[in-house]
């Protein structure tokens, strides 16, 4: 009970005696309210809520507030808890309102009498009523705090010092906006002079610190469009005047008003600063130092932060030669994070002798170049100069007056420079079909400079000539699209180049000595060579394979501490053979947000871990690249790897040399590398060009040794551990997989034999063992349920088995042969042979016995053994066996198909029908005839003409067919409508009972009487007939009377006798 704190409370730093009372159990609610009067917009109401525990001696806090927090200089994520303990920071907003947590904190009685009379208020207390002064080893009197301005240059450069600022040696440079300051009203750009407010809490305290260790405090700032804009120009000037006056330090503010030399990141206004504005005092570069926020961080580089909206500050520091920190990292403490960098350094640039390339006789150079590669720098200053004829589309106008100056300059005899693009055929001929007309010389010059280094120089110019119309990169990407690269059959008698070889060290191996002879026999006499290289090759047969004279050597990490760039963070980390899998999905799951490669040994393992990570789907796009994919494969994996922020790349090493992946965060060596130079190259894929990056080398327990050797090779290496608690193991679901996709299994058996035999196969036996590797619990790693047998790895053990043991076995298997003999005979013969092998100091070919005399050297009894048979069989090739077919008169890929009585049937029109062009098709001649050809296709059209009668007499036949069947069906249609007594069986006939007897109405009839009747009804029927016969003889034309006519006839003939005597009754009655 005596752990538990008394007390607890959120002591501020900007003012000590003002404390926030945390009781026990007690939510607290921080944030902006009207009792504690802050009125920041960034915070809000309820920023963030902290509960402390006693016991525990900590504080539970959570983030509610939509700007983020922080916590001992670390960003806090929104809505998630955090525990503190004792002295730990609270920021509410990151960098501002800083409380320290204490526990059993014991208030100064003296210190402020009045604050025991107050009211316990949760909240937090008003910044802005905080009345104490930075202190400064010199007081500043309020004389001494005046500010003068002076311009430079009509304005391009304004320049305020404050309070008599003193020169010195060393210099702290800041940036204003988004670095000192920021906007009250939270706004990207100030609203007028009063909208600003310090960016963070402790600024004076820093700065103050600076001046006491001898610093001189200097404010570098872009303000565009002032110089222009008197209203502009005026609010600044009270703006600066209101935050030094705040400040009240001895502060030199330079501010560049347009797009000039003095904007940063050019160097203008430190130019200024050391030769007009420090009493010709030398500044020490080594501790100055520069602070801005334009420093190219991503976006998200922390919670809810925007991207950098420009790079100039980093650039700027980078040019004069300073210390670079953004605001978080020098007022908060934080971490560096990951920033771009332009692709293009002039640093770089190699400074050489100009060549001059110009010529005394008349001729004409055609420049070829995109925007921006120096074509019109070149010609004005090494061709013009010398006497050439400057022509130039952006002077003249169009091509037509070009064309013209052309023509006019060769008449006179003069030496023409066409300062064109010029980048597709189309524009060149133009020149080229007059330079033929005239018969004089032409040449072509290509300016090789990268993109990167055209946009350089396209905002060089701007900045530096105030003429020069800006190109803006849809420009640059257009000469790009439509670029086509000249050609001495164009006409040119000469096209002028550089070649650059990159990694010359691997060219230059003997792996590729064919391709590298072939192209040096094509390279001009007269060159210029340069390799390039992290690991370059110092082999004097090397370079005079490629005929170097005088070569000369340049390193640049000769005489420096490391191999590797400053910016790579390099560590190692031991673990298990059968926990690789587990740490390499671990760190994907914990970087996503990150642009990661992994190097794999082998390309079967590449494979394997791409299939099976894309199936567990961790949350990130999952690419592979390894050299048995196709050549376009490669290029889509690698454009697509470049284009994405976030991604993660599973490679061999053929990643590892040549390829510039942009903004690559880490680097993984998930499988040991094979030397150091390898290790250098595929670190190389990160901190590219001044950027960071990060690198983990994963080892066994026996590559450990790799470490010492990167260590003498002067590579830094960090070790670290895995942290338990974030590992996670996906080998469960990597087994469901297997199960479920069968060739996923056959992947993973072969990934682990080619994992096996790439240690084996390593020279460095120091570093890869196969022997101490655990197979079985590496393939349960990959998800396999049964250890894949590895054949050569049985029989190298067997090699490396002791003899003892060998023979021991040896003499067990020729044991087991002699229990199962049944004659004594043999019996002998095998003790004899157990007698020599014992007595035998040979052991190489000592095996385990599974059959009679199989692989046992006996010596005693020669005649016993088998003569070795050498299996001489000869392979056949693909090219073999086809000669061997046709050899035999075989026809692949042909189909017979026989009748009953044993004939061919020919199929279709693939069979040749006519005896000669049967002959036509068996004639080995070779060559082709073409009248003989057309007489067989004249025999052939005759069987074809045939064919395709059948074919149609066939088809006719079938709709005759279909038609005879659809009368028949509509004919028993009409069948099945009869009349309701026609259906009816005899039994089942109407009841006429009710019908009157005819004889009694009209008397009974004779016999003869019945005979009259009948006779004349038959004489009326043929009567009507003869009429019918005749009308449908008249009326041919209308089918369907005829069908209705029919019909009629066909239903009187098929009355029953009852119908017949009940028409008869009608009739007689009609005729009555």
């Amino acid at each position: 009970m005596s752990n538990i704190a008394k007390n607890c409370v959120a002591k501020c730093l900007r003012s000590p005696n003002k404390t926030v009372p945390l009781p026990d159990n007690v939510t607290v609610y921080l944030g902006r309210s009207r009792e504690t009067k802050i009125k920041d917009p960034y915070m809000s109401r309820n920023q963030l809520t902290a509960t402390a525990n006693y016991a525990k001696r900590e504080v539970t806090i959570e983030t509610l507030g939509t700007n983020c927090s922080g916590c001992n200089g670390y960003a806090l994520k929104r809505n998630k808890q955090y525990i503190l303990k004792h002295e730990d920071r609270i920021e509410l907003i990151m960098g501002n309102y800083e409380f320290d947590v204490l526990f059993d904190y014991e208030i100064d009685e003296c210190a402020e009498p009045a604050a025991k009379q107050q009211k316990m208020n949760y909240s937090i207390f008003n910044f802005e009523k905080n009345s104490d002064k930075p202190k400064t080893s010199v007081p500043i009197s309020p004389t001494d705090c005046t500010s003068s301005w002076e311009m430079i240059n009509n304005g391009e450069l304004l320049i305020c010092t404050f309070c008599n600022v003193n020169s010195q040696s060393k210099i702290a440079a800041f940036d204003l906006d988004g670095t000192l300051i920021r906007t009250k009203s939270g706004a990207r750009f100030a609203k007028n002079s009063d909208d600003w407010v310090l960016n963070f809490s402790d600024v004076p305290t820093k700065l103050t610190d600076l001046i006491d260790k001898d610093y001189k405090i200097v404010i570098f700032t872009n303000q565009g469009g002032v110089k222009n804009d008197s209203t502009k120009r005026n609010e600044f000037k009270t703006k600066a005047e209101g935050v030094l006056s705040k400040l009240k330090l001895p502060i030199q503010l330079f501010a560049a008003t347009t797009n000039s030399i003095y904007r940063k990141p050019v160097i203008g206004m430190w130019d200024i600063l050391c030769k007009e504005k420090n009493d010709q005092i030398d500044i020490d570069l080594a501790n100055s130092f520069y602070v801005g926020d334009a420093a190219g961080r991503e976006k998200d580089w922390a919670p809810k932060k925007t991207k950098d909206h420009s790079l100039a500050d980093r650039l700027f520091a980078l040019n004069v030669g300073l210390k670079f920190y953004t605001p978080e990292e020098f007022f908060l403490g934080c971490r560096s994070v990951q920033h771009l960098m332009p692709k293009f350094d002039p640093k770089t640039l190699p400074i050489s002798n100009n060549v001059d390339l110009f010529s005394n006789e008349c001729e004409v150079i055609v420049m070829v170049g995109s925007p921006g590669s120096g074509k019109s720098h070149y010609s004005k200053h090494h061709l013009v100069n010398n006497g050439y004829v400057h022509v130039n589309r952006d002077s003249l106008g169009s091509w037509q007056a070009c064309v013209k100056l052309l023509e006019k300059s060769l008449q006179k005899n003069q030496r023409v420079v066409i300062d064109n693009t010029n980048g597709d055929k189309a524009s060149r001929k133009r020149y080229i079909d007059v330079v033929k007309k005239l018969n004089v010389p032409c040449r072509c010059f290509v300016m090789t400079t990268s993109p990167a280094h055209c946009k350089h120089n396209n905002k060089f110019r701007q900045i530096t000539d105030k003429t020069h119309v800006p190109v803006g990169e849809m420009v640059l990407n257009m000469y790009k699209k439509n670029y086509e690269e000249p050609v001495l059959d164009e006409g040119f008698n000469e096209i002028i180049k550089i070649l650059v070889l990159d990694e010359a060290d691997r060219c230059l191996d003997m792996g590729f000595a064919q391709t590298m002879n072939a192209i040096i026999a094509n390279l001009p006499q007269k060159r210029q060579t340069m390799l390039f290289s992290a690991t370059q090759t110092k082999s004097v047969k090397d370079l005079a394979r490629l005929s170097l004279k005088d070569p000369c050597y340049i390193s640049v990490h000769d005489n420096c501490k490391y191999t590797t760039p400053a910016g790579l963070e390099q560590s190692y980390m031991v673990c298990e053979l059968k926990d690789k899998i587990a740490v390499i999905w671990s760190f994907i799951r914990n970087h996503l947000k990150k642009k990661t490669i992994i190097f794999l040994s082998s390309c079967k393992q590449v494979k394997f871990v791409y299939e099976v990570f894309c199936k567990l789907q961790p949350g990130t796009s999952i690419l592979a690249l390894y050299g048995s994919l196709h050549q376009q494969r490669r290029i889509a994996t690698y454009e697509s790897f470049s284009q994405k922020k976030y991604a993660v790349l599973i490679a061999t090493d053929l990643a590892a040399r040549g390829l510039d992946f942009p903004e690559v965060h880490w680097v993984v060596h998930a499988d040991c590398p094979e030397d150091t130079d390898t290790y250098i190259h595929r670190v190389g894929r990160t901190a590219r060009y001044f950027r960071g990056g990060e690198s983990v080398l994963l080892l066994l327990p026996s590559e450990v040794a790799m470490v010492e050797k990167l260590k003498e090779r002067k590579i830094p290496l960090t070790k670290m551990e895995v942290n338990p608690s974030k590992l996670q193991n996906p080998v469960k679901k990597m087994e469901a997989l297997l199960v479920k996709f069968t060739s996923l299994k056959e992947s993973a058996q072969r990934a682990f034999k080619n994992y096996i035999k790439y240690v084996y196969l390593m020279k460095d036996k120091s570093v890869f063992d196969v022997h101490s590797l655990d197979t079985d619990s590496f393939a349960q790693s990959l998800g396999l349920v049964v250890t894949p047998r590895i054949r050569f790895l049985q029989r190298l053990n067997a090699k490396t088995q002791p003899l003892e043991k060998k023979i021991q076995n040896a003499v067990e298997s020729v044991s087991q042969i002699e229990n199962n003999d049944s004659t004594d005979s043999e019996e002998n013969k095998y003790n004899t042979r157990t007698e020599q092998l014992v007595d035998s100091d040979s052991d190489d070919n000592i095996l385990t016995i599974k059959r009679r005399d199989h692989d046992i050297d006996l010596p005693a009894e020669e005649e016993l053994q088998q003569p070795h048979i050498k299996n001489t069989k000869k392979v056949i090739t693909k090219v073999a066996l086809a000669k061997k077919v046709l050899r035999k008169n075989i026809a692949p890929n042909k189909k017979i198909i026989f009748n009953d009585d044993g004939d061919a049937v020919p199929i279709g029109t693939r069979e040749k029908r006519s005896e000669l062009a049967q002959a036509y098709e068996n004639d080995n001649d070779g060559g082709l005839d073409i009248e003989k050809a057309k007489l067989v296709l004249r025999e052939e059209d005759k069987y074809d003409k045939q064919l395709f009668k059948e074919r149609i007499k066939l088809k006719h036949r079938d709709q005759k067919k279909k038609l005879k069947e659809k009368k028949m069906k509509e004919r028993e249609d009409i069948e099945q409508e009869q009349d309701y007594f026609g259906t009816e069986s005899e039994s089942e006939e109407p009841d006429l009972s009710w019908l009157p007897d005819p004889d009694k109405i009209y008397g009974k009839k004779t016999d003869s009487d019945l005979e009259e009747f009948y006779d004349k009804h038959e004489n009326q029927n043929q009567l009507d007939k003869h009429k019918l016969k005749r009308k449908t003889s008249n009326t041919e034309d209308i089918p369907s009377s005829s069908k209705k006519k029919k019909k009629s006839i066909k239903e009187t003939k098929s009355l029953s006798v009852n119908e017949a005597e009940e028409l008869a009754m009608l009739l007689l009655q009609s005729k009555s």
